[in-house]
């Protein structure tokens, strides 16, 4: 049985698609400054931007 832990070589890292991952997580930190006030002001607008982060997160 191979050893699955063991690579021949190493993929290049795609620094494009890494920078649009860190920028969307950017994106959302500052949605998510910016909710914590509308939090208090509007709950429900909140609550929808919260789930719309965490898919953010999972994609």
């Amino acid at each position: 049985m191979p050893n699955k832990f063991k690579t021949e070589h190493f993929e290049p890292v795609n620094i494009k698609s890494a920078k649009d991952v860190l920028q969307k997580h950017l994106e959302a930190l500052e949605i998510q400054k910016e909710g914590s006030s509308m939090a208090k002001k509007e709950p429900r607008k909140y609550s929808l931007l919260q789930r719309f982060l965490h898919f953010i997160k999972l994609g």
